[in-house]
C-alpha cells in the first residue's frame, strides 16, 4: 500500500455486454469524488509491470455466466500478480435470473491473491439475452434487469464503496468474513440443488452454438479481435471460423457484430433463460460490507 494523503484505486473489471464496464466506471466516479485516483483497467488488458499493483484499493467486478465466473476472466485474474495485503471489493453484474456465489468465488481468488476483501455485490443489469436477435430482453422487462441498476441500487452502491474507502483511509483494513459473501444469493431451492449437480460446462452446453453468416460479414476483425478465448480466427481464404472446443458462449462476439454476421439460435437462448428465471427468487441488487 503507498504512502502520502492520495489513496489509489485499481478498478479491474471484465465486461462482455457493456454492464459491468459501466458500473466500474460508476465505481471509478465515487472513488475519484473522495479525491483519490482511480483507474480502470480491463482486465484483458492487464500487463505486469505497465499496471501498478501497489494500489491502495483493488475493485474487481465480471458479469454472472453460467452462474460462474465467467471462463476468461477466471483464467485472466488467476494470471494477476499476487498484491501487497491490499484491501479489496468485489462486484458481478447479472440479468435477474437466478443468482449465484459469483462475489463469494471473486473473493477466494482475490483472497489467493493475498487480498483482505472488505466488502462485495450483486448489482442487477439488462440481461443480454436478444429476443429474435433485436434488442436485449433486459431491455424490454423488468424481471430482466430493465432499468437496472436504477438510482437507489447506485446510491446502495455509492454508500458501500464509500465505507469501503473510509476503512482504507482510516487503516481499518481487517477482511469480512467471506462466507458473509454467499449472503447475496437469491437462488430458490430447485436452481441450489442444479447448481450443485451441474457442471459449468454442463450448463453451457444447453445453450446453442455461435454461427457465422458469411453473405453479412464486412470482414471488419470485430469478433476476432473481441473473443477472450481465441475461439475465432480466419482461415486461408480470409473466412471467419470458429472453434468450438474453445468458445465458451459468452455472445460477446454477437454483441460487437452491427451486421449480425456472429449469430445464434437467439429463441433456444431466450427459452432457457426464462425457464431458468422461473427457479430464481428475490433476484435484486445487494451488498455486503
Amino acid at each position: 500500500m503507498k504512502s502520502g494523503s492520495e489513496k489509489t484505486a485499481s478498478i479491474l473489471y471484465a465486461s462482455f455486454s457493456g454492464n459491468t464496464r459501466r458500473v466500474a466506471r460508476v465505481a471509478q466516479g465515487i472513488l475519484s469524488g473522495l479525491g483519490w485516483s482511480a483507474k480502470l483497467v480491463n482486465l484483458r488488458n492487464f500487463e505486469r509491470g505497465v499496471h501498478a499493483i501497489d494500489a491502495d484499493l483493488i475493485v474487481l467486478g465480471v458479469p454472472v455466466q453460467y452462474w460462474d465466473i465467467p471462463t476468461s476472466a477466471r483464467i485472466k485474474i488467476r494470471r494477476l500478480p499476487v498484491f501487497q495485503e491490499t484491501p479489496a471489493f468485489v462486484f458481478t453484474t447479472f440479468g435477474r435470473c437466478v443468482c449465484n456465489s459469483v462475489p463469494w468465488a471473486l473473493a477466494m481468488e482475490l483472497a489467493g491473491k493475498n487480498c483482505s476483501v472488505l466488502g462485495g455485490a450483486q448489482i442487477a443489469a439488462p440481461h443480454s439475452a436478444r429476443v429474435d436477435g433485436g434488442p436485449r430482453l433486459g431491455d424490454m422487462e423488468e424481471a430482466f434487469g430493465k432499468g437496472q441498476p436504477d438510482s437507489e441500487t447506485l446510491l446502495d452502491f455509492r454508500e458501500a464503496l464509500m465505507t469501503v474507502a473510509t476503512k482504507v483511509e482510516e487503516e481499518q483494513t481487517r477482511p469480512i468474513e467471506i462466507e458473509r459473501l454467499k449472503a447475496l444469493h437469491t437462488r430458490g431451492v430447485t436452481a441450489d440443488m442444479m447448481n450443485r449437480i451441474s457442471s459449468h460446462r454442463m450448463r453451457q452446453g444447453f445453450m446453442p452454438w455461435v454461427e457465422h453468416l458469411d453473405v453479412n460479414c464486412e470482414g471488419c476483425n470485430g469478433c476476432l479481435n473481441a473473443c477472450d478465448s481465441g475461439a475465432i480466427s480466419k482461415d486461408s481464404t480470409d473466412t471467419i471460423v470458429i472453434d468450438r472446443n474453445l468458445c465458451n458462449r459468452c455472445y460477446k462476439c454477437t454483441d460487437i457484430c452491427s451486421n449480425s454476421a456472429m449469430t445464434t439460435d437467439w429463441q433456444r437462448v431466450v427459452f432457457w433463460v426464462r425457464t431458468v428465471h422461473l427457479m430464481a427468487r428475490d433476484t435484486t441488487s445487494r451488498f455486503v460490507v
